[in-house]
Formats: structure tokens, sequence, C-alpha cells
């Protein structure tokens, strides 16, 4: 699956509340370190803060009910498919 068709899935998704997967390295740009392999079973899109970044996904953890955000590139799979960012 390549990332443009992510995008639009995980969108279709959110906006009819069905929750999906992904897998993605963790990473804390301000603590300079990685989480490692982070799996989030069920999340949804939400509206995403005014940032520059045009990677930066704003989804909710619906298992913790928390408010995160992954960019893009770090997503390695999306209910259980590989993504190919190079295409």
């Amino acid at each position: 699956m390549v990332t443009y068709e992510v995008i639009k899935k995980m969108r279709y998704f959110s906006n009819n509340g069905i929750p999906f997967s992904m897998e993605f390295i963790g990473l804390n740009q301000a603590e300079k370190n990685s989480k490692g392999l982070v799996v989030v079973n069920k999340a949804l899109l939400r509206v995403a803060r005014q940032t520059s970044s045009t990677t930066l996904l704003s989804y909710t953890n619906l298992e913790t009910d928390e408010p995160k955000h992954v960019h893009l590139p770090l997503i390695i799979k999306f209910n259980g498919e590989l993504i190919n960012h190079g295409n």
C-alpha cells in the first residue's frame, strides 16, 4: 500500500467512525530518543493543530483515549499492511 492510499483510507475510516490500527517507530524529537516499535490497535484521526509540517498526523488512541501525533514517514503498517513510502 502506498502513502497516499493510507491517508485516504485513514480519513475515510475516521470520518465514518471506523477505528484502524497502525504500527510506527516512536520518536521523541524533544528528548532525542526512540521508543522503538509502537502498536496502536484502535485509532481515529482528529483535527490537526496548526503546524508547518505536512507529514504530522493527529490521532486519538481509542484504547487510552489519548490525543497523539505521528509523522507519516514513521508509520510502517496500516491495518496490518506494510506501507511503501517510496511511491
